[in-house]
């Protein structure tokens, strides 16, 4: 809340000690991506300091991403600023680039993406990498809001790759691609519920799942192990299979 109330954690510490042991999990405090440390003499609490940066408490976390309307809005309450946190339904980033470039994701997190048109550039193209993964039974999420979710590729005709999913353990869903498409080179990487027009889809990496997508003018291929492809249509476009199965 900005310094204003501050938890107790410890008191009478020894401060030649140099460290003190927390097991935040055990204390009952709350689930905050932006917490701070403040040390205090006990003696004279005039003697103080914080810590500059904020850090994540007992997580996971939930994200907002929405764009320039709240027409059909089903996550947020007000349109997305990338000068804003993206952690609050009423503060949400606009693009999801800005947001991983703010946000370190770990397993269980959720990136929320609601309804509306986001047009997307150079500097805009979404990269998933590893340290943005999730953990086994524990994937991080990207959602798209069921109302309808469009990203089209605003600088030519076709568009690269708008989604590098090169972290493991993420699952994708709801979200419609025009001119652009999605490399998935991790592993354990489901992508559900999708559509992607004038695009191509690779599915790379290792035990991966593609399922539920439409495909216009577009291609999808396969060049990984195990992957899974279900319920996947392709109309005039082209599908590739190969990799191990």
């Amino acid at each position: 809340d900005g310094g204003t109330n501050w938890v107790r954690i410890a008191s009478n510490q020894t401060v030649s000690t140099g460290r003190y042991l927390w097991e935040s999990s055990l204390s009952g405090l709350a689930v905050s991506p932006i917490a701070r440390w403040r040390i205090l003499q006990d003696a004279d609490t005039n003697v103080v300091d914080v810590t500059d940066s904020p850090f994540a408490l007992n997580g996971p976390f939930s994200f907002y991403v929405n764009d320039a309307s709240t027409v059909g809005d089903l996550f947020t309450s007000t349109v997305g600023d990338d000068n804003n946190l993206g952690i609050f339904t009423n503060s949400p980033k606009s693009t999801l680039a800005n947001l991983l470039d703010v946000w370190d994701l770990e397993g269980g997190d959720t990136i929320y993406v609601d309804t509306g048109y986001y047009p997307i550039s150079t500097n805009q193209v979404v990269n998933l990498i590893n340290s943005d993964g999730g953990s086994s039974g524990n994937p991080v999420n990207l959602r798209g809001s069921t109302k309808g979710v469009l990203m089209e590729w605003i600088e030519g005709p076709a568009g690269p790759t708008l989604f590098n999913l090169i972290a493991s353990h993420v699952r994708l869903s709801g979200l419609s691609l025009f001119k652009g498409g999605i490399r998935a080179d991790g592993s354990q990487i489901v992508i559900y519920n999708m559509s992607v027009t004038n695009g191509t889809v690779t599915m790379g990496g290792s035990d991966n799942i593609l399922s539920n997508l439409n495909a216009v003018g577009s291609t999808v291929q396969s060049s990984g192990t195990n992957v899974l492809l279900s319920r996947v249509a392709v109309q005039s476009g082209v599908f590739n299979l190969g990799g191990r199965f």
